[in-house]
């Protein structure tokens, strides 16, 4: 993630190839790419992220425990399960854990969700070549992971916005949040949104699937 920055199409001119799927930008970033928009962390934002963001040091962990959806996870995914064996006689123990990579916190890697009607993933991947062999890693996480996603991050609190200004969402209904209404979240905390931000975007599902369990209970 050492390149130039990248000037960003408009949504009216992509796709950027004829014959790609609407709205898609493959090959702005070159043929073979991995990485997609994390492109943007460039070394140079890094650094000048760390030089003018970092002030107290405090670490803030972003994770979502693995067992938070408890027994049934969004979308009949196999829950969290953990066990604690005892290596004996030696004072040793192992865990063993398995669970579905997307029943907690989780990055949806490049292969997670295609074009359905084409049938194609990020750069015109297709099933087969993702299936064609166990080994296959195109379009995997493991690109992302080589230099991690590090950089200038913003939390955009819309959650607490839409309460404020009597705005109805449901996070769990097909459908998106309105660019103008993140923009007036951002103006509202006085956020400045920059190229090669890592955008957040607290958008109450974690509380409203709180209060379904509770109230299941």
């Amino acid at each position: 993630m050492a390149g130039k920055i990248v000037k960003i199409p408009k949504l009216s001119e992509l796709p950027l190839n004829k014959g790609d799927p609407h709205h898609s930008a493959w090959g702005l970033y070159g043929r073979d790419d991995q990485l997609g928009t994390l492109n943007r962390l460039t070394d140079g934002i890094v650094l000048q992220a760390a030089k003018t963001e970092i002030k107290s040091g405090t670490r803030i962990s972003l994770n979502w425990a693995l067992d938070a959806q408890g027994k049934l996870p969004f979308f009949g995914r196999e829950a969290f399960h953990k066990k604690v064996w005892h290596k004996k006689p030696r004072v040793v123990n192992d865990d063993i854990w398995t669970f579905n990579t997307q029943s907690s916190s989780q990055w949806d890697g490049l292969r997670h969700f295609g074009y359905q009607k084409e049938e194609v993933f990020y750069g015109g991947v297709t099933m087969e070549d993702i299936h064609k062999d166990e080994s296959s890693t195109v379009n995997g996480i493991q690109a992302w992971a080589e230099k991690g996603i590090v950089g200038r991050g913003i939390l955009l609190d819309f959650h607490s916005w839409r309460l404020e200004n009597h705005v109805n969402y449901d996070p769990f209904k097909i459908g998106s949040i309105p660019l103008k209404y993140l923009k007036a979240t951002a103006e509202a905390q006085g956020t400045e949104i920059k190229y090669g931000d890592i955008l957040i975007i607290r958008s109450g599902a974690v509380q409203l699937k709180t209060k379904r369990m509770e109230e299941r209970h």
